[in-house]
């Protein structure tokens, strides 16, 4: 099991969710709707409880939906500015969103400017 500590990492979390998103409701510039796929809201939901039951699974430690629909949140929220620790959940939810095919270049923004204290 990998626990709490490498739940979302880059290879094992994000990238399974964005693989298996993208596969089961193609990608995000498709869906017609900024929030789940037009037209399967509750298949998209189920999809949200069943990967955060497989994660729990997985990982040994408990997942819950809302920790999974916040990954995908950060994949598809419009930032202008980003400080601190949202900084890396911001980034690595769109690399992994991105090599899946959940994302293409057009749904980045043209400049996100991030400040470090």
């Amino acid at each position: 099991m990998l626990g709490r500590k490498n739940k979302w990492n880059q290879v094992f979390g994000r990238d399974l969710l964005y693989a298996q998103i993208t596969e089961r409701f193609g990608p995000y510039n498709k869906w017609d709707n900024r929030n789940y796929p037009n037209g399967k809201r509750a298949e998209y939901i189920q999809f949200i409880k069943d990967f955060a039951t497989a994660m729990s699974i997985l990982t040994g430690d408990p997942t819950s939906e809302g920790a999974v629909a916040q990954q995908i949140a950060w994949a598809l929220t419009d930032q202008e500015t980003i400080a601190g620790s949202h900084t890396s959940a911001y980034i690595l939810n769109q690399a992994s969103a991105y090599k899946a095919g959940f994302l293409v270049d057009s749904n980045f923004p043209s400049i996100v400017l991030s400040e470090r204290k």
